[in-house]
Formats: C-alpha cells, sequence, structure tokens
C-alpha cells in the first residue's frame, strides 16, 4: 500500500529539500512509527524527570551538609517509589483517555447507524463553517459517508477533537517504560555521586563534580534523542535541558542549605 516517510517528509520540510520531499511521498520509504514515537516520549519525559529528581535530592543533600548514608537512603527510596509511581500516573491516565476515545467512537458509530441524515448534516455544518459551499459539503461527506469505518474516525476528530485509537496504542507498556526509564536514567547521578563519594581534591567534594558532569551526560543524551525526533538542532535541545536540571538542582541546593541552618541532624532524628 502506498504510503509516505513521515520523519523524511520532515527532514525535507526543515531543510526545504524538495527532492527529499518528494522522495518521501514516493510510496517507497518506510511507514512512521507510531507506537515508537509514543515509547521515545515516554523514555525522554520519564528519564529527565528522573534525572532531575535524582540530582535535586543529591544537592540538598550536599547543601544541608549531610554524609553519603543520606543519599544512599534517601535516593534508593525516592527513585523506586517515584518510578513506579510515574509509571502508574501514565498508565492511569493514557489509559482514561483511551477508554474514553473508545466511548465515544462508539457512540458516533452507534449515531450513524440509527440517525445518519442528522450525523450528515452535523458535518456539512462543519464543512461550510470551514469555507465550504453548502452544495461542496454536502458532495464531499456523501462520498466519505460510504467508508463508514472512515467515515466514523473522521467525526471523531472533526466534531470532537479526538484522534482515533490505534492498535497499537498500549496504556500498560508505556507505564512500564516510563518508570524503567526514571529509575535508569536517575540512578545515573546516584550511583555517580555513592561511587565516588570518598574522593575529596583539597577539601573539596570531588564526587560532586563527577555527579555534575554524569548527569550533564545524561541529560544531554536525553536531549539529543529529543532533538533528533523533533528535528531541531541537538544543541538547541541539550541547552534547555540542562538549564531546566540546573535550575532545579540549584533551587534544592540553596533549599538544603538554608535548612540546615535552622534543622540539625539531632533535630531529625528526635522527630
Amino acid at each position: 500500500m502506498p504510503h509516505r516517510d513521515l520523519n523524511g517528509a520532515r527532514a525535507a520540510f526543515a531543510t526545504r529539500d524538495v527532492e527529499l520531499s518528494r522522495i518521501s511521498h514516493s510510496g517507497i520509504s518506510e511507514r512512521n512509527n507510531e507506537s515508537t514515537n509514543r515509547h521515545i516520549k515516554s523514555v525522554i519525559g520519564a528519564g529527565l524527570d528522573g534525572v532531575a529528581i535524582s540530582f535535586a535530592l543529591i544537592c540538598v543533600v550536599v547543601g544541608a551538609g549531610y554524609g553519603w548514608g543520606v543519599v544512599l537512603v534517601m535516593g534508593v527510596a525516592v527513585q523506586l517509589a517515584s518510578g513506579i509511581s510515574m509509571g502508574f500516573g501514565i498508565y492511569l491516565s493514557e489509559d482514561a483517555e483511551l477508554q474514553y476515545i473508545k466511548r465515544e467512537r462508539l457512540r458516533e458509530e452507534w449515531e450513524l447507524e440509527n440517525h445518519p441524515e442528522g450525523e450528515l448534516q452535523e458535518m456539512v455544518e462543519i464543512y461550510v463553517e470551514n469555507g465550504f459551499s453548502d452544495e461542496d459539503a454536502t458532495s464531499v461527506i456523501g462520498i466519505m459517508a460510504r467508508y463508514k469505518e472512515f467515515f466514523v474516525d473522521h467525526m471523531l476528530v472533526q466534531e470532537l477533537g479526538l484522534l482515533p485509537p490505534s492498535l497499537a496504542e498500549s496504556p500498560c507498556r508505556n507505564g512500564v517504560i516510563a518508570a524503567l526509564s526514571f529509575i535508569l536514567f536517575g540512578s545515573v547521578p546516584l550511583i555517580s555521586f555513592l561511587v565516588f563519594s570518598q574522593i575529596s581534591w583539597s577539601g573539596f567534594n570531588g564526587s560532586f563534580l563527577i555527579t555534575v558532569i554524569a548527569t550533564a551526560i545524561a541529560v544531554g543524551i536525553l536531549g539529543a534523542i529529543k532533538a533528533r525526533y523533533t528535528h531541531e538542532p541537538w544543541w538547541r535541545r541539550c541547552c534547555l535541558a540542562l538549564v531546566s536540571v540546573a535550575l532545579t538542582a540549584v533551587a534544592a541546593y540553596v533549599l538544603g542549605l538554608g535548612l540546615s541552618k535552622i534543622i540539625t541532624v539531632d533535630c531529625l532524628n528526635r522527630v
């Protein structure tokens, strides 16, 4: 079946390459994989959250002047709990959205079967509102209505602004991928800090510097992957991701430093 290479078409538009655009629409390229793109989105979003939260926790501990033991206990607990929570959250939200779309599609299908005149007129009115003449809108809608499955999906988009559900969508799989990505990338700052926790250079906390570098690399990788799929300059997306994590880390460090002035370890032990 003829199809286009959507990634190729996007690249052609970004570079204004007419020949590449022609090739992308020639019907000989690979079909865009919506499921893969959704998974990549889950990996990037959850991974960035995991890195930011883990690094922020380390900054709080360093700012407060606590030891690596606090990082170990709090870091592992926060990563596991937050990762599982994020996975379930994505699963529940995506499943609720998917079930809602399926119900709305069934309703549109039932209305088309039981009151086709009303549904066709509704679509004609939508087309007229978008600039079609009444005659052209009636003609176009009449032709599309011959193909029931396509027309129901079209009504879903035009009337409700909802994309038809895809067989490739799996909220459970997306939730698992997000949880694993959160824990995997979030463990980069945590492991870096703990492994090199005994390093110090002239009184400076060397493990924290190594953690900063490892975190920057992890964030840079995620930013570059995102740029690959959004067709943006990789350096721009990496810089934005780094700035986001840096602001979070600075806020956490300042908070830890401030709290350390009013809350001591002994106070925490008595709570």
